[in-house]
């Protein structure tokens, strides 16, 4: 009888103990799933387009049609011709390291001073899409092929223009 209540002594904390570190790993890889994937470097392209920015979030959407997207601050307000060569920079980077995965890219752009509390809601300026003949109506079903037939187009929100 005592071996029994020995084993249970000595089984049941070893039970405890593994079942605790399989949730704090478990944990772990759920916290690393969510960590955004960039493929720009924004240094080379903050460097080169003489634009300070920096990549909040990204994400994408869909299985079969992937659309990807990015959330960009910038610590001063571009041109509008800036921030079409700060888009194409993005995401033709993005499409070196991916190509033909994206049908549509959307990148959001903010002023830093205007996000300071974290919250991003109805705070862009602007936003620019890649879409194929620039156009939602083509996404799926227009072939990627390189992205020839796709147009960058930027907005700017009407607030925001000078």
């Amino acid at each position: 009888m005592k071996k029994y209540i020995f084993i249970v002594v000595l089984v049941i904390p070893l039970i405890i103990f593994s079942e605790c570190k399989k949730t704090d790993e478990g944990e772990a890889l759920a916290e690393q799933e969510f960590l955004p994937e960039i493929e720009v470097d924004q240094e080379q392209i903050s460097g080169d387009l003489g634009l300070n920015f920096r990549i909040l979030k990204t994400g994408s959407v869909g299985s079969s049609l992937v659309h990807k997207f990015f959330w960009v601050a910038l610590s001063d307000m571009p041109s509008q011709e800036d921030l079409r060569l700060l888009a194409d920079s993005i995401i033709k980077s993005v499409i070196a390291k991916k190509p033909r995965v994206y049908h549509s890219f959307t990148i959001h752009f903010f002023l830093e001073k205007d996000i300071q509390d974290g919250n991003l809601e109805g705070k862009r300026f602007a936003y620019a899409n890649f879409l194929p003949e620039g156009s939602w109506l083509k996404v799926g079903r227009v072939p990627v092929d390189d992205y020839k037939d796709y147009r960058l187009l930027v907005t700017m929100i009407e607030r925001y223009k000078h």
